[in-house]
């Protein structure tokens, strides 16, 4: 009689995804160099390149993800554009945004079948504000107005992201 053979361990080494929240906190000059040239990429190009990478899937999803809106990237972009102390700020933002999305791609199915809609237009849970419908208004601040805007989004922003994670653990 042969002894049992011990099943092998598998080890898996797979780095974690960041938490949203610590992307949203992250400085500049942590960000992947890649995430902070688009930034500067779409900072240099213009509104309308901008408006096309807002349309992307991946980055209405990374939007969602970061608690923001695309006219929270227009504002910020068209002050860093400005070449205001405020454009480290447009590439912080921009540049945090484009790690999620780049994210969000990475975990996307890479073969979806024909007519399934896609992963980002379905919610897969309704735990957090995401979900809740919100009155918008549309508005237009002064340029004297972005960077106080931008900073109490921000803030609004990583105190809703603690909020969710709160919930979650």
């Amino acid at each position: 009689r042969r002894p049992r053979e011990q099943p092998r361990k598998v080890f898996r080494t797979t780095t974690r995804r960041p938490a949203s929240s610590s992307i949203a906190m992250m400085p500049l000059e942590s960000l992947p160099p890649s995430c902070v040239a688009e930034a500067q990429r779409l900072v240099a190009a213009g509104a309308l390149a901008l408006d096309t990478w807002l349309a992307g899937d991946c980055v209405r999803g990374a939007l969602q993800r970061q608690g923001l809106e695309a006219e929270d990237l227009r504002c910020v972009a068209m002050a860093g554009a400005a070449g205001s102390a405020e454009a480290r700020r447009a590439k912080q933002l921009l540049a945090q945004v484009a790690w999620e999305a780049e994210l969000c791609g990475a975990a996307e199915p890479s073969v979806a079948s024909p007519g399934s809609p896609s992963p980002w237009s379905v919610p897969q849970t309704c735990l957090a504000y995401a979900c809740q419908q919100e009155a918008k208004v549309a508005r237009r601040p002064t340029p004297d107005q972005l960077p106080s805007l931008a900073e109490e989004r921000l803030q609004a922003r990583v105190q809703r992201w603690e909020e969710q994670e709160d919930v979650l653990m």
